[in-house]
This record gives C-alpha cells, sequence and structure tokens, in this order.
C-alpha cells in the first residue's frame, strides 16, 4: 500500500514539474514571438522622441533671444540624445538580425533583455528630467514675455 501511495505521489509530482516547465515554455516563446513587435516599438519611440528634441531645440533657437539660457535643458538634450542613441543603435542592431533570422534575432534580444530595461528606465528618467527642464523654461518664457510686454506699456 504504501509503495502504491509513494507511485502516485511520485508521479503527481513529476507531472506538476512537467506542467511548470511547459508554461515556462510556453512563457518564452511568447517573449520569443514577440520580440519582432517589441523592437519595431522601440524604434519608433525613439524616432518620436528624438523628433521631439529636435523640436524643442528648434523652438528654443528662434525665440534664444527672449528665453535665458537654461545649461539645465542643454544637459538634459544631451542625456536624452545619448540614451537615444545607444537604445536605438541596439533596437536598429536586434531588428536587422531578427530580419537576417527571426530565432536567432529574438534569441539575442532576450539575451540582452536585461540591458534593454536597464536603458528603457535610463530614457523614461531622462524623459522626466527633460520634460520638467522644458516647463520651466516655457514658465520662464512666459514670465519674461510677460515682463517684456509689461515693460513695453508702460514706456513712453
Amino acid at each position: 500500500m504504501a509503495e502504491v501511495v509513494a507511485s502516485a505521489l511520485g508521479i503527481t509530482t513529476f507531472g506538476f514539474q512537467i506542467g511548470k516547465k511547459l508554461y515556462e515554455l510556453r512563457r518564452l516563446y511568447k517573449e520569443f514571438s514577440a520580440v519582432p513587435a517589441d523592437v519595431e516599438a522601440l524604434l519608433v519611440e525613439c524616432a518620436r522622441f528624438a523628433r521631439i528634441i529636435e523640436d524643442v531645440e528648434s523652438q528654443r533657437n528662434l525665440i534664444a533671444s527672449c528665453l535665458p539660457s537654461s545649461t539645465v535643458l542643454d544637459e538634459c538634450c544631451i542625456s536624452c540624445k545619448a540614451v537615444l542613441g545607444e537604445l536605438d543603435g541596439i533596437a536598429r542592431d536586434l531588428k536587422s538580425r531578427t530580419s537576417k533570422s527571426r530565432v536567432k534575432g529574438s534569441i539575442k534580444a532576450l539575451l540582452r533583455k536585461d540591458e534593454l530595461s536597464k536603458l528603457k528606465e535610463q530614457l523614461r528618467t531622462t524623459k522626466e528630467d527633460f520634460l520638467i527642464a522644458s516647463q520651466i523654461m516655457d514658465s520662464s518664457s512666459s514670465y519674461s514675455n510677460n515682463n517684456y510686454s509689461n515693460d513695453n506699456k508702460h514706456s513712453p
């Protein structure tokens, strides 16, 4: 009787282990198959944010005479560009690899998952800094413009 119970327990444990491994394989397959779309989304996000930075810099250059200089905004732009460049380079490399060989490229992407996560977090942080610096510059610009308008109204 004890042998039958021990065998049943062994079979049950083995069944749970197989189920757990199948679940892990299924999760890995989902990650694996999502790599090309994830890489493409990352490239789109990098391109969009790079255009935002360019627009802010262009606008800032157009109205530079009205704005106080902001080394913080400049530093944020430089920081954002650095992280974007690194992230974009990795994403382009992975896209190239997945287009050549989906399997090898996806494996490479999964192996660099931690590095990508770290860079995405850095990008999120630099975006927040950039947003704060931009808002400060907007506030400074509004304040400067109001003072300029008020000074001109009182001039004879």
